[in-house]
């Protein structure tokens, strides 16, 4: 994992502690969606994007390794990436 891919997952878990922090103080945080412009992105990312935004991480990285072969591994970190 190269040094940017590293901090992004160290940040997303940081923000998700402090939104648990939030929802125990009785907040609920607003969703996110999708910080990349998926409009040209090719149908199989899209449905990844999909599957992170409702918090179905297994489905997101079982589908994204279909389509790319890599490791689970990569999957799990390049889909927590883009929650």
């Amino acid at each position: 994992m190269d040094p940017i891919q590293k901090e992004i997952v160290e940040l997303k878990m940081r923000v998700e502690r402090l939104e648990e922090i939030l929802r125990q103080m009785g907040h609920h945080p607003i969703p996110a969606g999708p910080i990349v412009d998926t409009s040209g992105a090719p149908a199989w990312e899209n449905e990844v994007r999909q599957l992170v935004v409702q918090r179905n991480m297994l489905e997101a990285i079982k589908v994204y390794r279909e389509h790319t072969g890599c490791s689970l591994l990569e999957a799990k970190m390049r889909v927590e990436a883009m929650g």
